[in-house]
């Protein structure tokens, strides 16, 4: 699906005079509605899917962004808008600073790979500060729209010609969910986790190998296997490293990738 396509310029807009929670999901419910995609929808609908997704837990992140996003029946396309807020407002964001920046998704169910993409995606483009000033200087909604698909890949979903499979061995738990929310926009297909322990524990309980290492602490492994499209490989290493830091430099996180020669099935989503 191409993301110019999603963003209809009807849905982007600054707001000057928006206050509070309550009133940024009503305007972000009746911008939505304007996408032709969601021509037999009332924005009272949305509204109450945007306001019951909030209610599970608050879609405000650090960095002043947002994205609330929820789920509709009977709509065959992602809707995706911006609103921005330059004044700010409490959207009970998790580092309890206000939010400025809102990015919406409704989202047609059963097309999760598709929106933790989208999500993952738009995280990744608003983790830039410099993105985000760029987009709170923007001065007019048109110039919003430009600046933000600017940020945004072309295109998600597209089905790749070569896979590639990438695999991320992690000690510890410290850089798990960052790595994997990092990696979730360039799957191809839902990643798999494997949680274990290092085989050092085992060894050092059978005798012969017993003297070779020292007690140690039980040992936390977790494996993080996902498809890619053999050209992102690169990518995904890179954004691997913006957590990890460089691989040759430190320990700790073990990566490597195969190319696949042949693919077949489906795994739920």
């Amino acid at each position: 699906m191409r993301v110019e396509e999603l963003i209809h310029k009807s849905c982007v807009s600054i707001e000057e005079k928006i206050t509070t929670k309550k009133a940024v999901l009503d305007r972000i419910a009746t911008l939505a509605v304007k996408h032709p995609a969601l021509a037999d929808f009332d924005a009272k609908t949305i509204n109450d899917l945007l306001t019951k997704r909030e209610e599970v837990s608050s879609t405000g992140f650090q960095g002043g962004m947002a994205i609330p996003h929820c789920r509709v029946e009977g709509i065959a396309q992602f809707v995706l808008g911006l609103v921005i807020v330059p004044g700010g407002l409490n959207f009970h964001a998790v580092d309890g600073k206000d939010s400025s920046i809102f990015v919406f998704i409704v989202a047609p169910e059963g097309k999760t790979m598709d929106h933790l993409k989208l999500l993952s995606s738009i995280s990744q483009a608003l983790i830039n500060k410099s993105n985000r000033d760029l987009l709170l200087k923007a001065e007019n909604s048109k110039e919003l729209r430009k600046r933000f698909l600017g940020m945004l890949p072309t295109e998600i979903g597209a089905k790749p010609k070569e896979h590639a499979l990438v695999e991320v061995v992690l000690e510890g738990e410290e850089l798990f969910e960052d790595i994997l929310e990092r990696l979730l926009g360039l799957a191809a297909s839902p990643p798999t986790v494997i949680t274990g322990k290092s085989a050092m524990e085992y060894l050092h309980r059978v005798p012969l190998f017993a003297d070779l290492w020292s007690m140690r602490q039980e040992s936390f492994v977790n494996i993080i296997r996902f498809i890619v499209d053999k050209r992102l490989t690169n990518e995904a290493v890179r954004r691997i490293e913006e957590v990890s830091g460089p691989l040759s430099e430190g320990d700790g996180v073990l990566v490597f990738t195969t190319d696949i020669q042949y693919l077949g099935g489906k795994l739920h989503e």
